[in-house]
């Protein structure tokens, strides 16, 4: 009914929709809907069989964070495990248990979504610290930087503080 895609740090889900896939069972519409909520629902119920804690930090079903109809490319779940500072070998779900044998490389659960940027150039403020700024908001920021007006389908805002308005000095 559904099966996992290739990812490094999120687990990736799609079904298996009929008229989408080539062998396709799960209709569109309501039969889709509730395949999802109910992956959702077991996904949501395993624990970590140590510590008897939840390892799911987040489902998100594609069709409602874009507001679409069921992706052409796109995974129809994305799930976000809950860091972790050891391998998670078995998890817990009220009809079953998991087990997974350890890779010979793992690396730490401890992912972050933020991370940092660094740039350099005349027309970029001088050591600013910008603090967090949205993702999307690279690339209108780039567009402007390269003397380009950022398109209308840009869904983040350019960032002005991060651009120089004054001629650069160069001593």
């Amino acid at each position: 009914m559904a099966f996992p895609l290739p990812g490094l740090y999120s687990s990736l889900i799609r079904v298996n929709l009929r008229g989408r896939e080539p062998n396709g069972i799960v209709e569109p519409g309501r039969e889709y809907e509730e395949l999802l909520s109910r992956l959702e629902t077991d996904l949501r119920q395993l624990v970590d069989a140590r510590s008897g804690k939840p390892v799911i930090e987040i489902v998100i079903k594609t069709v409602e964070a874009y507001s679409c109809d069921p992706p052409a490319v796109l995974p129809d779940l994305v799930v976000e495990w809950k860091a972790s500072p050891r391998f998670i070998d078995r998890v817990l779900h009220p009809k079953c248990e998991l087990v997974q044998i350890p890779p010979l490389y793992n690396r730490s659960s401890y992912h972050s979504f933020q991370g940092f940027f660094a740039a350099s150039g005349p027309s970029i403020t001088s050591g600013a610290y910008l603090g967090e700024i949205p993702v999307l908001d690279f690339a209108p920021t780039f567009f402007s930087l390269l003397g380009e007006r950022p398109l209308h389908l840009f869904a983040g805002q350019m960032i002005d503080r991060m651009i120089c308005r004054e001629a650069p000095h160069h001593g």
